[in-house]
């Protein structure tokens, strides 16, 4: 049985022939940032043809997303700055109610974005977020039928 039939049978509800095993973002079709650490790059080769790749997938956009709506570009703006080993990335989202603002930080070395200031923090944020205009986002998936032929029979291609 091959890893894509083995978690198609799992998602169906369905007895495989063995529990599938998923490293998930770390089995190689995630990042390149993984290449970068030997202990990851041991683990990939040791893993390789062991295990079930569910391998994540998000559409190529250059336009500001949001909850799967576009966002007008002038309405929404990052601003990153280095501190030691940290990026911090500050949002800033103009609504029709005002504005709303969040943070987060990621470390070098270190796949993880932490959020340290959320974007709705209170009521009245909320209300700003449900201000949004929503504008439907229709994405080209090219790039979704692209990963899903790289992958082939080791797994299955999951959207974020």
């Amino acid at each position: 049985m091959t890893s894509k039939e083995r978690l198609l049978k799992i998602f169906n509800g369905e007895r495989p022939d063995r529990v599938p095993i998923s490293l998930y973002e770390f089995d190689g079709h995630y990042d390149s940032w993984i290449y970068k650490y030997q202990e990851y790059v041991e683990i990939l080769e040791y893993a390789k043809g062991k295990t079930d790749k569910m391998s994540p997938w998000h559409p190529d956009t250059d336009k500001p997303v949001m909850f799967y709506g576009e966002m007008p570009s002038e309405d929404i703006k990052n601003y990153t700055w280095q501190e030691g080993n940290s990026l911090y990335i500050r949002t800033l989202i103009k609504t029709p109610k005002g504005k709303l603002t969040s943070l987060r930080r990621q470390d070098d070395g270190i796949h993880t974005t932490w959020t340290i200031e959320y974007l709705c923090k209170d009521e009245s944020d909320a209300e700003k977020l449900l201000s949004i205009e929503y504008i439907p986002w229709k994405p080209s998936t090219d790039s979704f039928f692209r990963k899903v032929e790289s992958i082939g029979d080791s797994g299955i291609v999951v959207g974020e």
